[in-house]
């Protein structure tokens, strides 16, 4: 099911959230309550990933977001620590 959801901000966390709810089922509540659950559980990881693991589990393409989503754990990072 595809839906069309367009209001939300440009950044890459909304774009892979609005890849999300865009193809599947589920809408914006359930999947960051799903995201905030499963970052809980993994210890801080970025929401940027987790949105990224959480549409790979629902068989969504995430290829488009993975140069993004690097560059903002690049971005995140302290410097000289990688």
């Amino acid at each position: 099911m595809q839906r069309e959801y367009s209001n939300l901000s440009n950044t890459i966390f909304n774009q892979i959230l609005s890849s999300i709810i865009n193809n599947s089922n589920m809408d914006k509540k359930e999947i960051i309550s799903l995201i905030n659950k499963n970052q809980a559980k993994h210890c801080g990881i970025l929401p940027e990933v987790e949105a990224l693991i959480v549409a790979r589990n629902l068989d969504i393409d995430i290829h488009s977001f993975i140069e993004k989503v690097e560059d903002r754990i690049f971005e995140k990072s302290p410097r000289g620590k990688i």
